[in-house]
């Protein structure tokens, strides 16, 4: 049985992460838009796990990847996801809210709507920010995608 060579199988492990990478991107821009447009809890959910698998698709073939703009894409996914799980928090907390039998929750209730929305207020300004600026294809450009 004939083998592979090493450079063959490193030429193709390279195409398959940089597929994996692209097709990532590609997910996170669409769950962005789809996020600016819903502003549900499950757009917002869908979007942190986006994030977080592209995340780790930039860890895992890193060795495929040029180093800066790798990392600088890191970063810029590091800050969205952060803006994400601030909306994310004030979903949970508030359906813990409602699956308590206290009485007295209203006026905790009302703050917490008022903080999601400043926080998905400002997520979706980033989200546009990403969307007008083509971000995904500048990444994919950067990234010799």
């Amino acid at each position: 049985m004939a083998r592979s060579s090493p450079i063959l199988e490193s030429a193709r492990m390279e195409e398959y992460a940089r597929q994996q990478t692209r097709d990532l991107l590609r997910r996170m821009a669409f769950q962005a838009g789809r996020t600016c447009r819903l502003q549900n809890e499950a757009a917002v959910h869908d979007l942190r796990v986006s994030i977080r698998r592209l995340q780790q698709c930039l860890r895992v073939f890193r060795q495929f990847l040029p180093s800066a703009p790798r990392k600088k894409l890191r970063q810029e996914l590091k800050r969205v996801l952060d803006m994400a799980s601030e909306v994310r928090n004030r979903d949970v907390a508030l359906d813990i809210l409602h699956q308590t039998e206290a009485l007295d929750t209203q006026a905790l209730q009302r703050i917490l709507q008022d903080e999601r929305r400043h926080s998905a207020r400002t997520l979706e300004q980033e989200l546009q920010k990403w969307s007008k600026k083509n971000q995904q294809r500048k990444w994919r450009e950067k990234l010799d995608l």
